[in-house]
Order: structure tokens, then sequence, then C-alpha cells
């Protein structure tokens, strides 16, 4: 989750212009090897690291509204219709994963059908979707072989 939910962070930063394509990488990186390192130290406290997780959603959130309102100053809208998609599943899917968290809905003998499974299946159409939005802000002035598919790779 964390080198998907950097990237969304990283490629927000560039849609602001916080960042340029010079250091988007070594920024990338940085966040997601320092918020891995950050899980350990987490567990070590008996803090879920899915706060982490949770608060770098939030953050992702906060940037994209703050980025619709500059786009409509400037009449320049993304389609947000995937966004919105995958918004929907990445919600359903961390209420699946809450469940099973909590034991509600948590069979270990059961591997198919349970809120951890169906947390795996949800989050996957919103990785998927949120990928489909993020294409449309590649830099294809900067990508050499025009081969990569989002902005940072």
């Amino acid at each position: 989750m964390f080198c998907f939910v950097n990237l969304a962070i990283v490629v927000n930063f560039r849609r602001s212009n916080t960042i340029t394509a010079h250091n988007q990488h070594k920024i990338y990186w940085l966040l997601v090897v320092g918020f891995t390192i950050l899980v350990p130290l987490l567990g070590y406290y008996n803090i879920k690291y899915q706060l982490l997780v949770f608060a770098q959603v939030i953050y992702t959130l906060y940037q994209e509204i703050r980025l619709n309102i500059r786009s409509k100053q400037r009449s320049i809208t993304p389609n947000y219709s995937y966004y919105l998609f995958g918004l929907l599943f990445l919600s359903l899917g961390t209420l699946c994963s809450a469940l099973d968290a909590s034991r509600i809905w948590c069979d270990p003998s059961n591997h198919l059908y349970n809120g951890h499974a169906l947390w795996h299946i949800l989050t996957a159409i919103a990785l998927f979707s949120y990928f489909q939005f993020y294409r449309q802000f590649c830099w294809e002035h900067e990508m050499s072989d025009k081969t990569s598919l989002l902005p940072v790779f």
C-alpha cells in the first residue's frame, strides 16, 4: 500500500508544482522507505499501521480537493469518474478489512470467503481505478521512450 499511496502523493505534488521531475523519484522512494520503516516502530508501541495508511489516504483526498479547486479556477477539470469509483471500492475494501480485523467477519478455516479475502479483491479494483485516473496526468514530453505508464516511472 505504501508504494501505491505514495505514488498518488508524488503525482499530486507534481500536479501542484511542489516538486519537479528531477526530484520526484527521490521523494517517492524516501516516502516509501520512510513509511515502511515506521511500521515496526508503530508495532512496538501497539499502534496499528493501518492508521498510517489511513492518514496517507486522507492526505491524498485533501490534495485532490485542493487540486480540484485550483483546476476549476483555471477552467481545467480532470475526469474524476475513475477516482470516485476507486474511492467507493477502497471504502468497501476498508470496511471488509475492519470487519476482519475486529473478528466480526473472520473465518480462518475459509480462505475464499472472509473479510480479508474480499478486501484483496475490492482494493485491487480500487487500485486499478486509481491507476486509470492518474494515467491522465502523464507528462508525455518528459518520457523519452514513451513506455512509462505513470508519471513517476
